[in-house]
Formats: C-alpha cells, structure tokens, sequence
C-alpha cells in the first residue's frame, strides 16, 4: 500500500456524541397492572396504524402526550412490553444509537426520537456527559454504531432515565437497555421521526435477552 493510500485508509473525524442530557419532557402516572394487559406491540409502525390497533387505552394516552417536532416526513412509533425476570435486559445490551442504518447512504438530517419507559426495574441509561470519538471516514451508520461503541470508557458517567417521564434525544445519544432488577411488567414507547425509515404496520413480538 502507497503512503496515500495508508493515509486514506486512516483518517478519521472527530465526532460529538450526546451533546447534552437527553430533553425531559412530561411525566405521565405510572400504569396499573390492570392497564398493560392486552397491549399490542408495533416496531416502526406509523403513528395513526399503531393508535388504532394497540388497543390499549394507556398506550393511546402516551401516544396522545409524546412531543413530536413534525421536522421529517414520518413519526414512526415502537410499542413493547416485556415480562421481565432478575437480569432479563429487554434489548439488545451494550452502547448504541438509535436511527436509520441508511444502507444506501441517502442525504439525512439528525433524527428526532423520543423514548418512554414505565416501571423501575430496568431503565434506559444514557451517556451522562458528551463524549467526542475519532471516526474512521467512510463508516456507514451501522458501522459507526459498532466501532464508537467500542471505544466507549466503562467508567464514563451514566445517567438514568425517569420512569413514566419522556425524554427526546436524537441520533447521536448512545444509550443502553439495563438489567431488570426485578420482576416487572415493562412498557416502552418510542416515536422515531425520520425521513427515511418506511412504516412496518405489523403486529411485532419484541425479544427479551436473557
């Protein structure tokens, strides 16, 4: 390989990862058992397919609160619930970012999301402080995702989530699912506002790691 070349194959950006503490918003009661019975589950369902078909009257009381900002063409909406077990992590462990792998590498702009999480068992943590990472040019969003998470400090300040408290972060925020403490009921609801990712109006059966 050429000196060019070596150069080429090397060069990396340095990039901000969560710039700030993801936006608090609006803190709604924490449900009943009663309430999350019988809840559909949707994954990138659009907003209107999965308010009718949850059937859920606390699902659609998150959904008629959750702050949408309308800056992309479609606010695509994550409807799980998990029966947690002690050490049960309700997705996939370890640091990521949320958004579209955009496989065929399409102009973006940051995408919005914003999370909901009942219970106390198993919170979402996020970075606690802003983290800049040197990134390899050329990495598409999934690639990025698996190299930046890697280079995270184990020691890096974290922080948590409140129960039944939306919190609206975007593309950039690494954050990880946490070991249920407990055995909890659990009940996430995420909007995700995207120019990019299509709707997938299905009914969807969300995994839990054990």
């Amino acid at each position: 390989m050429d000196t060019a070349s070596a150069s080429r194959s090397t060069t990396v950006v340095t990039r901000t990862f969560n710039a700030t503490l993801p936006l608090a918003g609006a803190v709604l009661e924490q449900p009943t058992e009663a309430e999350l019975r019988d809840v559909r589950c949707f994954k990138y369902a659009d907003y209107d397919y999965a308010y009718g078909q949850c059937e859920n009257d606390y699902v659609r009381h998150v959904l008629d609160c959750i702050p949408v900002l309308n800056k992309h063409k479609r606010v695509l909406i994550d409807i799980k619930v998990h029966d947690l077990k002690p050490s049960n992590v309700p997705c996939v462990p370890g640091w990521h970012l949320d958004g579209s792998i955009n496989p065929q590498g399409l102009p973006k702009k940051p995408e919005t999301l914003t999370i909901f999480v009942t219970g106390c068992m198993a919170l979402t943590k996020f970075l606690d402080e802003p983290i800049k990472l040197d990134v390899p040019e050329g990495l598409n969003f999934a690639a990025m995702n698996r190299v930046c998470a890697r280079m995270i400090p184990k020691d890096h300040p974290t922080h948590t989530i409140s129960s039944c408290q939306f919190a609206t972060y975007n593309d950039t925020y690494f954050h990880t699912g946490t070991a249920a403490r407990g055995v909890e009921r659990r009940l996430l609801v995420r909007t995700t506002e995207t120019d990019i990712i299509k709707p997938q109006n299905r009914i969807y059966t969300p995994h839990t790691h054990v």
